[in-house]
């Protein structure tokens, strides 16, 4: 017998991807136009659009799975600008998450510092967020909205390079209060997954006189516990994808060239950047170290 159906058939409102790969939902296309959207491929055979709603500088929106754009895009941007959007809470949603698709704005300075693009996210319930600049495609924030708050939150991406072209994409996820996707309390990033790939903020090859790594943060990357696990295991993705802070040590700050190869940990870090592991060691037993930092990560790239 013939099979009379070739496709799947998808439902109203149910998530699918445009034709170029961007989240959408799936409406009518008169439904998409009167909400603004913009239709793109259709839901299988069910004669429904996936409708993608972008928006973007002055812009507001409450809906979920919505794109945060630059005013040109898919073009780049170049000039002085301050590029402003709300995000209106919606009843029962406690945390936004921000997916940052494409992200590319001017880089930091030689110390680290976002002095010419900037990205800022501004809440009101007291959470101190990290401002980002330079290449951040692929990261994602939390972004807690205050259980019961009518408050909104505001994304702003500030401009005052001429010579650079900037661009970005940032998908808005609603997350309902309760929801088994919630990132807990105080963790700016979240990972879901069995094995994943943990980078810091504008991570890539070194510039000359840029610093790659951002001054002044402090955030939280969390992992959910997996069950019949009992560890976690955290190895560099490269020999030398590891390098964070300076060691108290004087023979560290002497420069001395193969001792700033080794990885430090505990008391040796505290008088600069690291990152913090608890219970860190090299076979995963024992109280271990809470803090690495220097040239390499623990002895060997590799912590349980």
């Amino acid at each position: 017998m013939a099979n009379l159906f070739q496709g799947s058939i998808r439902l109203q409102n149910t998530p699918c991807n445009t034709d170029i790969g961007d989240a959408g939902t799936c409406l009518a296309e008169t439904d998409c136009r009167s909400r603004g959207g913009t239709g793109s491929g259709q839901c299988g055979r069910s004669g429904l659009t996936c409708c993608t709603f972008k928006f973007t500088c002055s812009g507001k929106t409450s809906s979920n799975e919505t794109l945060f754009v630059n005013p040109s895009y898919p073009l780049g941007e170049n000039g002085t600008n301050t590029c402003q959007v709300t995000i209106q809470n919606a009843p029962d949603v406690c945390q936004l998450r921000l997916d940052l698709e494409e992200f590319s704005l001017s880089p930091p300075d030689e110390y680290g510092r976002c002095t010419k693009d900037s990205f800022m996210v501004r809440t009101t319930v007291g959470e101190r967020l990290p401002m980002l600049c330079g290449e951040n495609k692929g990261q994602h924030l939390y972004v807690d909205m205050g259980r019961g708050s009518g408050n909104p939150v505001v994304l702003s991406v500030i401009t005052n390079d001429i010579d650079f072209s900037r661009k970005w994409k940032i998908k808005i996820s609603l997350i309902p209060c309760n929801n088994y996707v919630m990132a807990p309390s105080g963790c700016l990033q979240y990972y879901r997954l069995p094995s994943d790939v943990i980078r810091s903020f504008n991570y890539g090859p070194r510039v000359d006189s840029k610093s790659r790594y951002l001054s002044n943060l402090r955030y939280t990357s969390c992992i959910r516990v997996e069950e019949n696990f009992c560890a976690i295991k955290w190895m560099t993705e490269a020999e030398n994808s590891f390098s964070w802070g300076a060691s108290n040590d004087p023979l560290y700050s002497a420069g001395n060239a193969s001792f700033s190869d080794l990885g430090l940990t505990g008391g040796l870090c505290n008088d600069d950047d690291y990152v913090g592991i608890d219970q860190g060691s090299q076979e995963g037993s024992g109280a271990g170290e809470d803090r690495f930092c220097g040239g390499r990560l623990f002895y060997n790239n590799v912590v349980i």
